[in-house]
């Protein structure tokens, strides 16, 4: 399994998540360097997964946009200054015939501009639809009885996220179907949250051995630990 290290004393914390730490089938799911619980691994970003196909469509469309510029009719050209005006036209002058007698070719040319133009916007909608999905930022956050570190949402824990307990306390007190839940001074949850509290996870104690799982239903609305 792959697993991210959410202990920020560690060597292996990276606040980024980009350093991944693979365990072996089998073995305990922590750290190796401070025995914490490792946050499982989800994978990669859209981008990174899709790197080679947004580089590819980018490729795709310059070369669409370089054809483009070297079959595009060429302008008329001017008539030369000076002279007689009774010299044969050079081969980039345009020769104004009657209309009756060149409207085959007029029709020619206006389907050739039609068709560059539906070419045109095919690059263009096709760059449109490219995006780059927003960069996941670790948070820290400080309580009087605590840190929080993981995902956030306007400054509440959202996500993924571990909080580290400074002091005896009871915990998801939303809980109403469980027995309570209490945290002691060194104590650490790992898991998830949502509206500000404790939705599933795992409590350790400061020795990481695991005290227990809460499974606790989502707050229905945001609330502020803070208060606690």
């Amino acid at each position: 399994m792959k697993g991210i290290c959410t202990n920020w004393d560690c060597p292996n914390f990276d606040e980024n998540k980009k350093k991944i730490i693979e365990i072996p089938d089998g073995e305990e799911f922590v750290c190796p360097k401070c025995g914490k619980r490792l946050v499982e691994y989800t994978g990669e970003s859209w981008f990174k997964k899709h790197k080679i196909a947004v580089i590819a469509a980018s490729v795709v469309v310059v070369a669409i946009v370089i054809i483009l510029c070297l079959t595009l009719p060429k302008k008329a050209g001017e008539e030369p200054k000076g002279g007689n005006n009774s010299e044969t036209p050079s081969e980039n002058t345009i020769v104004n015939e009657d209309p009756a007698q060149t409207g085959e070719n007029n029709d020619t040319n206006q389907q050739e501009e039609n068709s560059i133009d539906t070419i045109k916007e095919k690059p263009r909608d096709t760059i449109r639809i490219i995006e780059e999905p927003p960069v996941i930022i670790t948070n820290v956050i400080e309580y009087s009885f605590g840190k929080y570190v993981g995902d956030a949402k306007k400054d509440i824990p959202e996500g993924s996220g571990t909080m580290y307990y400074y002091r005896h306390m009871q915990i998801a007190k939303h809980d109403k179907k469980n027995p309570p839940h209490y945290a002691e001074e060194g104590d650490y949850f790992i898991g998830t949250w949502g509206n500000g509290d404790i939705v599933n996870g795992a409590l350790y104690s400061k020795d990481n051995v695991l005290k227990g799982k809460i499974f606790a239903p989502k707050r229905p609305n945001p609330y502020d630990l803070s208060k606690e």
